[in-house]
């Protein structure tokens, strides 16, 4: 006698199915960071071809006139940025013939005086990507603020000049400067141009950790001089507003010197009314920041760099000695 039996179905059991489970979220633990590097490679890259591009374009508009663009043009308040000169020699000839030359370059405040940017509002609203790394805040803006930001500052110099003053800094970009680059005594594949520094995060509360100390500085009261001690003391606010405006020329937003050693512990910290201050370059990427040179060349910066060197590469015509680390 034939007896039919029917087949069952073999389904997973509970155990195998968590096996699966435990080998597919092993397989994603090794392929997340491995997409992570990936990506940051790419971002890394792309910074750097945006500084690349910034440093052609001080050599075009070199050409073109025969000096560097300022770093805060004069007199107030047509106070513009390295960045809103450069445009017609990075190809933003558009944006760059719509600025009001004669106008305030956004709203901004002086001591006890404000001024109206209206005119020229739509173009500091204007996002520019090469004036943005990607691996920096990836709305281009800091958070609360309507004007577009920038990753990238100028080199004003070492910082040492009156505690970092821009009326006589020692580096490329200052207060109504024109630097030839015949005056670049030091080499022009020594002397930094601009360097990445992380956008602001919008907050005035007292930092937690590295990574909102590095979006925020400590902006002092009247008119005080900013030694290290004024820095780390209990005086001032904290500012979140850090590379906020990228047309508007002055330490608070398009303009750094190199007082503090690259992603240094310390916050950086500066004087609005008197435009000195103490600044490290800072970025998002493990290891290190980039930088352009006044020769064009493109760099990474190591963390690890002693001051000394980072400063001796701030600086024009002083002749240090740069060592390669």
């Amino acid at each position: 006698m034939n007896r039919h039996h029917p087949k069952r179905n073999r389904g997973f059991t509970l155990i195998e199915l968590l096996v699966v489970i435990a080998i597919i979220a092993i397989l994603i633990g090794l392929l997340l960071p491995a997409v992570q590097r990936v990506r940051e490679a790419a971002a890394r890259l792309q910074c750097q071809n945006h500084l690349k591009q910034l440093g052609l374009g001080l050599h075009n508009y070199h050409d073109s006139r025969d000096h560097l663009p300022p770093g805060r043009g004069v007199p107030v308040p047509m106070i513009f940025s390295t960045h809103a000169y450069l445009l017609p020699y990075i190809e933003q000839d558009n944006l760059g013939n719509q600025i009001y030359i004669n106008q305030p370059p956004t709203d901004f405040t002086i001591g006890a005086t404000s001024y109206d940017g209206s005119a020229n509002r739509p173009i500091a609203e204007t996002i520019v990507k090469i004036y943005l790394c990607p691996s920096d805040i990836s709305s281009g803006r800091v958070p609360g603020l309507s004007t577009a930001g920038t990753s990238y500052a100028a080199n004003a110099g070492s910082g040492l000049v009156d505690f970092g003053s821009l009326r006589r800094a020692d580096g490329l970009f200052f207060l109504g400067s024109g630097t030839r680059l015949i005056a670049i005594s030091d080499g022009l594949s020594n002397t930094l141009a601009f360097s990445e520094r992380t956008l602001g995060d919008g907050s005035t509360a007292v930092p937690m950790d590295a990574i909102t100390m590095g979006r925020r500085m400590r902006e002092l009261p009247g008119v005080s001089d900013t030694p290290a001690s004024a820095c780390t003391g209990a005086a001032g606010t904290w500012n979140g507003e850090r590379g906020g405006k990228w047309i508007l020329g002055n330490y608070g937003n398009t303009l750094t010197n190199s007082a503090m050693i690259v992603n240094g512990l310390e916050a950086d910290c500066m004087n609005m009314a008197q435009q000195k201050g103490r600044f490290s370059a800072r970025s998002r990427h493990p290891g290190g920041i980039n930088a352009v040179f006044a020769d064009g060349s493109v760099r990474l910066i190591r963390d690890g760099i002693t001051l000394t060197n980072w400063q001796a590469m701030a600086t024009r015509a002083t002749g240090e000695v740069v060592t390669i680390e």
